[in-house]
C-alpha cells in the first residue's frame, strides 16, 4: 500500500482506492457501523442485536460477512450472505455514498458471493434502481410479488385496543417450540428450526406472539423488536391463516410497545405487495399507512416454495420471507 498521506483526509478520491482499503471478515461492530451509515444515507432500519441472532441461526461458517475499511479502520461498506441448506441469501449489500461507483461494491460482492455459493440457488431483495443490475449478475428469476416497506404513523392506541378478534393469543413459550416450527413449515415449506428457535422462540430482546383457534391449533405467529437508531417497533414476521388471525397478532404485538409508541409514533412492517391493500383496509382506523419503497425478490435459479397467502409481513430484508 502506498505510504503517502495525500489522500488520508479523503481516501475515497484516491486513484488506487481498492489497494488502499482493507477487505476483511466482518464483525458485530462492523454491522453496527453499517446500520448507522445506511440509516443516515438510505434510511435503512434494523436492530444492532440482529447480528447475534444471525450468528446463532447460521454459525460463523455459514455467515459470510465481508467488510471494507480504510487503513485507519473507518467503515466503507459491507456484503453479508446467509448460507442455508436449501439456498443462500444476500442479506446486506451496502457501500457508503462517497465510495460508490469506484469498484468497492463489486469487490465486496465477489468476495462474499463466491463461485462455491453460486453453485446453489441465491436470492436477494433488490431495491428498484438495483434490480436490473442484479439481473445482469444472474439474479434473473423474480417472485410474482414485491416487498412493500410499510410505515404506520399517526397511530391511535385507543383504536388498537378496540380491534376485535375471537381468537386466543398466547406467548411462544406457552405453545412450545415444536408447534411453532411445525406451523412455520406450512409457510416456508422447508423446516427451519434454527430460525424459529433463535429469531422467535428464545430471543430475549424481542417478543413473539402465537394465535390459536378453538381447538388450540396454531394458526399464526408474529414477532416484534424495537429498532435501533429510530427506537420504534418493527412487526416482522407476521404469518397468519386469516385476516382475523393477523389482526389479533398485530394488536398483541403493538400493545407490547405502547409506551415506546407514545415517544416514537411509528411502526414498520415489510408486507408482500399482494397483502398491503388488505392490511390498509383492516387497519384503516388505526394509523396512517404509507408504502415508503419497494423491493423485488430475485433469485439465480428459482423462487423457493412458500405460501404467500399466509405472509402479512416478512422477517426482514435479510431473509426471503
Amino acid at each position: 500500500m502506498d505510504d503517502d498521506f495525500e489522500y488520508d483526509s479523503d481516501p475515497a478520491s484516491a486513484p488506487n482506492l481498492l489497494e488502499r482499503l482493507q477487505f476483511v471478515r466482518g464483525s458485530k461492530e462492523d454491522f453496527s457501523a453499517m446500520l448507522h451509515a445506511s440509516n443516515k444515507s438510505n434510511q435503512w432500519v434494523r436492530k444492532f442485536r440482529d447480528y447475534d441472532c444471525y450468528e446463532k441461526i447460521l454459525g460463523t461458517e455459514k455467515l459470510h460477512d465481508t467488510v471494507a475499511k480504510t487503513k485507519y479502520g473507518e467503515y466503507v461498506g459491507s456484503c453479508i450472505c446467509f448460507q442455508f441448506p436449501e439456498m443462500s441469501f444476500v442479506a446486506i449489500y451496502y457501500v457508503c455514498p462517497n465510495y460508490r461507483t469506484k469498484g468497492v461494491g463489486t469487490r465486496l460482492f465477489a468476495s462474499t458471493v463466491t463461485d462455491s455459493l453460486r453453485k446453489g440457488n441465491i436470492g436477494l431483495h433488490a431495491v428498484q434502481e438495483m434490480s436490473p443490475v442484479y439481473e445482469k449478475l444472474g439474479f434473473a428469476v423474480r417472485a410474482n410479488w414485491l416487498v412493500d416497506m410499510v410505515r404506520m404513523t399517526d397511530i391511535n392506541m385507543e383504536k388498537i385496543h378496540d380491534l376485535k378478534s375471537s381468537l386466543t393469543v398466547k406467548g411462544a413459550r406457552d405453545v412450545g417450540l415444536e408447534k411453532l416450527v411445525e406451523y412455520d413449515t406450512t409457510v416456508n415449506k422447508t423446516k427451519r428450526e434454527p430460525f424459529v428457535r433463535h429469531w422467535a422462540y428464545e430471543r430475549n430482546d424481542s417478543v413473539c406472539k402465537v394465535v390459536v383457534d378453538a381447538d388450540d391449533h396454531v394458526i399464526g405467529y408474529g414477532c416484534a423488536r424495537l429498532l435501533s437508531v429510530v427506537a420504534s417497533p418493527a412487526l416482522c414476521p407476521i404469518y397468519a391463516d386469516s385476516d382475523d388471525a393477523f389482526v389479533a397478532l398485530f394488536k398483541a404485538l403493538a400493545l407490547c410497545y405502547e409506551e415506546e409508541l407514545k415517544e416514537n409514533n411509528r411502526i414498520d412492517i415489510r408486507s408482500p405487495s399482494t397483502k398491503t391493500p388488505r392490511i390498509k383496509q383492516l387497519l384503516s382506523e388505526v394509523a396512517q399507512i404509507t408504502v415508503k419503497s419497494q423491493c423485488t425478490p430475485q433469485f439465480t435459479k428459482y423462487v423457493p416454495e412458500h405460501d404467500i397467502e399466509k405472509i402479512y409481513s416478512i422477517t426482514d430484508m435479510t431473509f426471503f420471507i
